[in-house]
């Protein structure tokens, strides 16, 4: 129990501190991401809903808009800063967006408070990712729709597997043994284990391009818990070194457009019985 609470803080500390420039990716990988999981789910104007590792608010602000007159948000988020950087948005003109830090392994609602739950690209993140499900499925009332977007198996190619390797010849460990990147059937069965039915899953590859082998450093930079295994396991010496490693291996990718990556976002929708 001590360990897994030590490592939900290494987690809370990653997302605390790169809450100041997370969502400044380019290309804005995740907006897309989210209007799209939105898109896939059924709204109508009244419903409650719970945001599940709300991030920059993405996905939140996007069903705001889906629920009016009469709906409200409510967006949670492990790392403070991550919610105080979704106050100073546009998100603080919305009257009807609730903001709250919370772990999404201990929600503090009751049971049967939410019309729909979305979490978007956090489950991996949670130190028990069964548990953070349930949790959403206790909290989810009865007939009511979950939606998830997490990363397929390829995430993003060819990148994804060059610096995987180079990650592994500096020692660099993953701070979660989650994977990153799922199978449909892996993610359905988490969901169908915590009580959700109705389960189907979706994947739509993307192609998108970004300027530069250090664009793609600072797409990694901006993920948490990078930024962490960095700090905790490489000296800065080190750390410069991959960085260079890093960009000279990426530059024959570059073409006249950048460096052009296929994303595989997985959505997957249920619903509580």
């Amino acid at each position: 129990m001590e360990e897994k609470e030590t490592m939900r803080e290494k987690i809370r500390r990653g997302w605390e501190q790169t809450s100041a420039f997370y969502g400044n990716e380019c290309p804005q990988v995740f907006s897309r991401f989210a209007e799209r999981l939105v898109r896939l789910m059924d709204w109508k104007p009244g419903q409650v809903v719970l945001d599940v590792g709300t991030g920059t608010g993405l996905v939140a602000i996007h069903v705001s808009d889906e629920v009016v007159p009469g709906g409200w948000v409510v967006a949670t988020d492990f790392a403070w800063g991550m919610l105080q950087r979704l106050r100073r948005s546009e998100a603080k003109e919305i009257k009807t967006l609730l903001l709250a830090q919370m772990d999404a392994e201990f929600l503090a609602f009751a049971e049967a408070s939410f019309d729909c739950v979305t979490c978007a690209f956090s489950l991996f993140q949670f130190v028990d990712m069964s548990r953070a499900l349930s949790e959403m499925h206790r909290a989810l009332k009865a007939g009511g729709q979950i939606g998830l977007s997490n990363w397929a198996t390829g995430f993003f190619t060819p990148v994804a597997t060059m610096q995987r390797s180079l990650f592994r010849e500096f020692g660099l460990r993953p701070l979660l043994p989650n994977p990153i990147a799922f199978a449909p059937e892996q993610i359905e069965a988490l969901m169908e284990q915590s009580g959700f039915v109705s389960v189907r899953s979706l994947v739509e590859p993307v192609e998108l391009c970004f300027d530069s082998p250090q664009e793609i450093w600072e797409w990694n930079l901006a993920m948490g818990p990078f930024s962490i295994m960095l700090e905790q396991q490489l000296t800065p010496e080190r750390q410069e070194e991959l960085r260079n490693r890093y960009i000279e291996m990426l530059q024959p990718l570059m073409t006249p457009k950048g460096i052009p990556c296929t994303f595989y976002p997985l959505y997957t929708l249920a619903c509580k019985a």
